[in-house]
């Protein structure tokens, strides 16, 4: 089993500050976890572009 922990700073990169929702899907693909825990979760902000951000988070590990 894989748990992983991952702080969403909103949806923002740390490396150049856009909110990039494909790349923020590619990362959680790329950790491939069986359990995600999450930190700095957005629903509908409009610093991360309205998103729900923990449905992008579910949706690329795969979860129902």
């Amino acid at each position: 089993m894989r748990l992983a922990t991952f702080n969403l700073l909103h949806g923002r990169s740390i490396t150049d500050g856009a909110v990039d929702l494909d790349r923020l899907a590619a990362a959680v693909r790329t950790l491939n976890p069986d359990i995600l825990a999450l930190q700095e979760v957005d629903l509908g902000q409009p610093r991360s572009h309205l998103a729900d951000l923990t449905a992008i988070a579910a949706e690329a590990m795969g979860a129902v």
